[in-house]
């Protein structure tokens, strides 16, 4: 069932509208949305480099910082005053400049459509606009890095992933951590680790990224990696976590008990 829409809305508030009713016209809103030109408060560099760029955000609930995105300076003046200073640029380079894993983006802050971009969301649609192939970032930067157990798991998620999982038989077993890089993040993440062949990691990561992105706990950021030996993060998880996934081995029977089910 499509969801209905009105002449005087713009063609990515359509589209959102759409993808709300429709999950499969989800990629065509992201699509659209990360072409879309946006402004924000900020003030812009007197040199023009817009690598500089200086843009305003909001204390929100838990250590989130929000973001507010207007579709035009007419919005965003109605929002604020006539002489806020603001910048313009599209979504896809606000996601890149801003998206640290603590902001939350809202797209027509003052609509009845506002759509609010958790991390987990943006890292998934940044990650689906770079191939399906997550952005990758080095680790520690030359620190340390803290890695733990999460006080409260989050249920849902993983629920959630293990329902996903269990439809790949490449994958063995999954593991949930906890883990803090002050070289780049202020507060912990969650990292979802993954023992599956090297070859089927980029195709499951593709199908994690959207289940994360829905059931994720707020204002937190979820990381994912492989779980191979070497790699200091999979060493712990295999070493002090329990799998909250692990593949069920089916037991062999005979071709005419298969056939038939049951004991005597």
């Amino acid at each position: 069932m499509q969801a209905e829409t009105s002449p005087s809305l713009s063609p990515l508030e359509e589209a959102l509208l759409r993808a709300r009713g429709d999950p499969e016209a989800r990629p065509a809103f992201y699509r659209m949305l990360l072409d879309s030109t946006v402004f924000v408060r900020g003030n812009p560099p007197p040199d023009g480099n817009r690598e500089q760029v200086q843009i305003m955000r909001w204390p929100g609930d838990d250590g989130a910082m929000m973001l507010p995105m207007f579709s035009s300076l007419l919005e965003i003046e109605q929002a604020f005053d006539k002489d806020a200073s603001c910048v313009g640029m599209t979504v896809r380079e606000l996601f890149r400049m801003c998206g640290d894993g603590r902001t939350i983006f809202i797209l027509y802050p003052d609509s009845p459509h506002a759509k609010y971009f958790v991390p987990g969301e943006v890292a998934h649609v940044l990650q689906e606009d770079n191939g399906g192939v997550p952005v990758a970032r080095e680790v520690g930067g030359g620190g340390s890095v803290q890695l733990g157990s999460p006080a409260q798991p989050p249920q849902a998620m993983l629920e959630a992933l293990s329902t996903l999982f269990a439809r790949h038989d490449k994958v063995k077993a999954a593991y949930l951590s906890m883990m803090h890089d002050p070289a780049h993040d202020p507060q912990p993440a969650l990292v979802v680790g993954i023992d599956l062949p090297a070859s089927h990691m980029e195709r499951v990561m593709r199908e994690v990224g959207p289940v994360i992105a829905q059931h994720a706990p707020a204002n937190t950021a979820v990381d994912m990696l492989r779980v191979e030996p070497g790699n200091g993060i999979a060493d712990y998880m295999l070493a002090e976590t329990k799998p909250f996934y692990e593949r069920q081995q089916r037991e062999r029977v005979g071709f005419f008990k298969s056939l038939f089910g049951g004991g005597r």
